[in-house]
């Protein structure tokens, strides 16, 4: 989820439709931005170009192989999100913290 009016890019996390971790950061909108999100059994946090911006420790996690929707919308999940993706990744395997900054550090 992105907020034009204050620059904020915002991930949740919902189980069931309620959501369980919000996690956001400030962003440049005139930069390509690198932006991850992770979770594992100690929680989530929120990656952007190379920077966590945001944690949670909360340990509610999906059972494995039930992540089933992405959705890039605004904060009332009404409206789709106006920009561009260049890529979309899954990792299976939890990334290191060197790895996961090499993936979204600015080059």
């Amino acid at each position: 989820m992105y907020t034009f009016d204050s620059n904020l890019i915002t991930c949740n996390y919902k189980v069931n439709g309620v959501t369980v971790v919000t996690l956001s950061g400030t962003i440049n909108v005139l930069l390509f931005n690198k932006i991850a999100f992770q979770w594992s059994i100690g929680g989530f946090s929120l990656t952007v170009n190379g920077i966590v911006v945001d944690t949670n420790t909360n340990t509610t996690m999906m059972p494995a192989e039930t992540l089933n929707t992405l959705a890039f919308v605004d904060g009332n999940g009404l409206n789709q999100m106006i920009a561009k993706t260049k890529c979309l990744a899954v990792y299976y395997n939890l990334l290191t913290n060197s790895e996961l900054q090499c993936l979204t550090t600015q080059y």
